[in-house]
Formats: structure tokens, sequence, C-alpha cells
């Protein structure tokens, strides 16, 4: 009975660790998007004839 019990903890162990680096590889994924979105966003703010640049185009 003990070594039930043992293959039965294991196993509920094991799918808690699966679900644990499931769901950090979906937030780090997630994460990365964001980033990549938010240097685009940024890379785009500062082209020349942006509304959104920052320098007077005089000054260039």
């Amino acid at each position: 009975m003990v070594g039930t019990e043992r293959l039965a903890l294991l196993a509920v162990a094991g799918s808690a660790v699966l679900v644990l680096t499931v769901t950090t590889a979906a937030f780090r994924v997630r994460a990365h998007d964001s980033a990549l979105a938010d240097r685009d966003r940024l890379q785009n703010a500062v082209k020349p004839g942006n509304p959104l640049r920052r320098v007077p185009p005089a000054a260039a």
C-alpha cells in the first residue's frame, strides 16, 4: 500500500512541476513579445517626420 501512495504522490508532484514549467514559459514568451512591441513603439516614435519627435527639424 505504501508503494501505491508514493506513486500517487510522485504523480501529483510531477504534474505540479509540469504545470509550473509550462506557465513560466508562457509568461516569458509574453514578456519577450511585450518588450519587442515596446522597443518597436519607441523606435517608431523617433523617426524623422514623425510629429512625436522631440527634436525640431530646424535643429537637426
